[in-house]
């Protein structure tokens, strides 16, 4: 019997193009035949980009060792960001990690498997296009927030976020803007809610996954990041993103050989092609505190945004502990590298700032934050509102005769410039 459509008052139709031998093409064409807002199509009718949201469900037999790689050519076909990518396993009845995982990083939403199959992908497919009905399209907060964060508009950000809390359901794709924006205005609290929020309601999201756990070691729970990823990468000799996942989580967690080693193992699978094994490696160095030997593994003089957020990160990490000397060192390799980035340099000189101000080191502070002020201009001004802060305390700090430990509790708080 069709189900009742009087449940639901969506006002779209989703293509679904579907993929796979006859007689399952037929069996799912028959499990969705009672959604009216689902239209199948043939396989063949995908072209390499559509403009509008769609389903591509393809039933596979994943005993066969080559359907995992067929799989990856046929989704690296359809170039179109609004796809959602399902695998309907036909066989065998549970995956490995590794399969799940292999899945994931080729771009699939979501993998059918077992026993409950049929009614789980009929219930995806429900809950995706009641949330799209719900919420509306995400497409143009993407947009707003990507030109917010590369102007560095941190309340264009924030209203941002005040309307994607405003909309009317959650929705897998709203928790990720959600997080990503709260991320972006450095709320890392609230984009731990909304990541784990994001996880709960789709265990297979591999950027939530990702995230969470390198949000956790940029936070200093090494732990718990490194129990995140770890989990993600128990296959990872077999596939160079999860190497140089864990490569980076294991030099920020203080393990430099066994990092060395999984970056070294990601250059030789991807025939020494990807230059984030190198910059991996660069990293390496930079924690044993060896910077021409970063330098020099980079054969160059500039470090790329990676690398320099790397040492950001150490630098927080390190100073949060009470080794100061040890974080404004990362801080200065860090300039170094950024050579004539200005708005890079700006940040870093930010942060610094910051550093110097935990020392009650006011005078150092001010210095940092005027520098950054001037390298900034108009495109970075965080610095503006300490400086001007910090100028008054200085000014008065002799007629009150307060030392600077006293003088700088009348400062806010401010928080770090998170690169990413």
């Amino acid at each position: 019997m069709e189900e009742s459509t009087s449940k639901f008052n969506i006002n779209f139709v989703r293509e679904v193009f579907l993929f796979g031998d006859e007689h399952h093409v037929t069996a799912i064409k028959k499990l969705i035949k009672g959604y009216y807002f689902l239209q199948p199509r043939a396989g063949k009718d995908l072209g390499p980009r559509r403009d509008e949201p769609h389903f591509v469900i393809v039933a596979a037999d994943l005993t066969l060792p080559q359907k995992m790689q067929d799989l990856a050519t046929l989704f690296a076909a359809d170039e179109s960001a609004l796809a959602h990518r399902v695998i309907y396993v036909v066989q065998p009845d549970s995956l490995s990690r590794e399969q799940l995982l292999c899945a994931q990083e080729i771009g699939v939403s979501y993998v059918f498997v077992g026993s409950l199959k049929a009614q789980e992908l009929k219930d995806y497919l429900k809950r995706v296009c009641v949330e799209a009905h719900q919420v509306g399209p995400l497409a143009p907060y993407e947009e707003e927030i990507e030109v917010a964060y590369r102007h560095h508009d941190r309340p264009a950000l924030g209203r941002i976020l005040e309307k994607l809390k405003d909309l009317p359901a959650e929705s897998e794709d709203g928790l990720r803007l959600l997080a990503l924006t709260s991320m972006h205005v450095n709320d890392l609290r609230r984009a731990e809610v909304y990541l784990k929020r994001l996880l709960t309601l789709n265990p297979q999201n591999l950027w939530a996954a990702n995230t969470l756990g390198k949000f956790f070691l940029r936070e200093g729970r090494a732990a718990q990041g490194m129990e995140i990823l770890q989990k993600l990468s128990h296959f990872h000799e077999l596939n160079s993103e999860r190497l140089l996942t864990l490569g980076n989580a294991q030099v920020v967690a203080g393990k430099t050989h066994d990092a060395e080693q999984n970056f070294l193992k990601g250059e030789k699978l991807t025939g020494g092609v990807d230059g984030r094994f190198k910059a991996g490696m660069a990293k390496v160095k930079l924690a044993e505190n060896n910077f021409q030997g970063a330098l020099d593994m980079l054969s160059d003089k500039v470090f790329s945004d990676d690398v320099i957020s790397f040492l950001n990160t150490r630098a927080i990490l390190a100073i949060r502990a009470g080794c100061f000397d040890e974080g404004i060192n990362y801080y200065t390799y860090a300039l170094k590298g950024a050579a004539d980035e200005k708005d890079l340099k700006a940040k870093i000189m930010f942060n610094m700032g910051l550093a110097y101000i935990r020392t009650a080191d006011l005078d150092r502070a001010h210095e940092c934050f005027r520098e950054s002020c001037a390298l900034g201009g108009s495109r970075f001004q965080r610095a503006k509102g300490p400086l001007d802060k910090l100028t008054n305390v200085i000014k008065n700090r002799g007629k009150t005769k307060k030392t600077d430990a006293e003088a700088i509790k009348e400062m806010d708080s401010e928080d770090w410039e998170t690169l990413y």
